[in-house]
């Protein structure tokens, strides 16, 4: 083994810029379809459910998750001061997984009106394997590293007390991969254009909770009390981090044990209770986080070189980010007392889905990655600065509009009211939030650029 903390790969850009792919065309480039046609009463093609499907896949494993890989596998090790054991291995993983998404944004739509054949079958298939073998192969890379590594509360009071959540992540990764993966290949051994509908649901759900959640509270733990200067954390995260695992694994250990036993009734209401649990324990973080909270830049801080005309005005994204979640915390927490006290919910599960991915996950990427990733670049800051206060602009009233559009059914009495204008703005939703992906993709890839003269 090489010295501990030396040989370290450089960034696997590869990761990022298939991300930024995904996002603009199978990602948002189909959420800006599906919301223009819902939105303006627009003629639904035949491919619509497998449309839906392929959009939800790559949103989660393509645009959040390839980010989500590819700082992880440059991070975890530095932190661990081990290098990666088969640092090559992290070009086999953004390939298998561009493979995989490619692969079904075609096979599952096609098979779907039955063009192909076998043949497309087939392809539908190496996509569910190709991302069984991603995941796994990510997973085992960090589970190697953090074994190597001494990581613990009391030689690292930064990141040891989270080891929680970022076990709490690989496990999910690896569940996700494994479900969304297996579907895959079943509905491929079927000839069907429609993966199982539970299955799909269920690795999505597991997506947001275990790794989503997990991961950006630990970035946001370590990077906000510099990105948005507030004070530190001065509490312990460590019990946090195992209430909030604890949660999660009651409440998707009762979604799949009632999955697969097919008697769902028990397993309900303890699912509820996790969920209940769980909802709780994010609005706890998010006040305990300290966003309220300011301070004294300290050292010679200087706005040219530390602030907005440097690295673009990304506050508004951090702040909006856990508005959203904040929002999509509350609409499980009353989806789960509802379900647990036999009230009637009028909520709709897509929407608090679209406030943790489309509006808590993908602000955070809008407002870090200009930062962060034009840092593993290798560049002093963003190229273009000025773009990243418009993509707040462009994605805080969308991720809104879609989130209460896919909540609130339009026979309600809160849709009633906003029937006049609530397809319209959903329809203008989707290409807005497109718009937005597209300039941090501009952003990028004019900063990678610069970075290689």
């Amino acid at each position: 083994m090489p010295p501990r903390g030396t040989n370290h790969r450089s960034f696997p850009q590869g990761f990022v810029h298939v991300a930024l792919l995904c996002a603009l065309t199978a990602g948002f480039g189909s959420a800006s379809y599906m919301a223009s046609h819902l939105g303006f009463g627009l003629p639904l093609a035949p491919i619509w459910p497998a449309i839906v499907q392929v959009h939800g896949n790559t949103q989660l494993a393509g645009w959040i998750g390839l980010f989500i890989m590819g700082v992880s596998l440059h991070v975890v090790p530095r932190l661990s001061g081990v290098p990666l054991r088969v640092p090559g291995l992290a070009t086999v993983i953004w390939m298998a997984m561009a493979a995989s998404l490619v692969w079904r944004a075609i096979a599952q739509p096609l098979l779907m009106v039955g063009i192909g054949g076998p043949f497309v079958a087939v392809a539908l298939m190496m996509s569910g394997l190709a991302q069984m073998l991603a995941v796994t192969a990510y997973v085992g890379l960090l589970i190697a590293s953090l074994r190597a590594s001494r990581i613990d509360p009391s030689t690292h009071p930064k990141i040891g007390p989270l080891r929680p959540l970022m076990l709490l992540s690989l496990v999910s990764w690896q569940l996700f991969g494994l479900t969304m993966g297996g579907a895959t290949v079943l509905a491929g051994l079927r000839g069907v254009g429609l993966l199982e509908p539970g299955l799909h649901l269920l690795a999505a759900d597991l997506f947001i909770a275990g790794v989503l959640v997990p991961v950006a509270f630990t970035f946001s733990l370590r990077l906000f009390p510099l990105y948005l200067q507030i004070e530190p954390a001065r509490w312990n995260p460590m019990p946090f981090a195992y209430f909030y695992a604890l949660a999660t694994m009651l409440e998707f250990g009762a979604r799949m044990a009632g999955h697969v036993t097919d008697t769902a009734d028990p397993f309900v209401t303890i699912g509820a209770i996790g969920l209940a649990l769980r909802s709780g324990a994010i609005l706890v973080f998010i006040v305990a986080l300290g966003l309220h909270r300011r301070r004294i830049p300290l050292g010679d801080w200087k706005p040219e070189l530390h602030g907005a005309p440097r690295f673009g005005n990304y506050r508004p994204l951090l702040f909006g980010a856990y508005a959203l979640l904040t929002i999509g915390a509350l609409l499980q927490a009353v989806s789960a007392v509802t379900c647990l006290t036999g009230a009637e919910s009028w909520l709709q599960p897509a929407g608090v889905r679209h406030a943790f991915v489309a509006g808590f996950g993908t602000m955070l990427i809008l407002g870090v990655a200009p930062r962060m990733v034009a840092g593993l670049f290798g560049a002093r800051g963003p190229a273009l600065p000025a773009l990243v206060g418009y993509t707040a602009w462009l994605s805080i009233p969308s991720s809104l509009m879609v989130t209460l559009y896919l909540s609130v059914p339009a026979d309600s009495l809160i849709g009633v009211a906003a029937l006049p204008l609530r397809g319209p703005l959903f329809g203008i939703a989707g290409p807005m939030m497109w718009l937005s992906l597209a300039l941090l993709a501009a952003n990028l890839w004019v900063t990678a650029f610069r970075s290689l003269e």
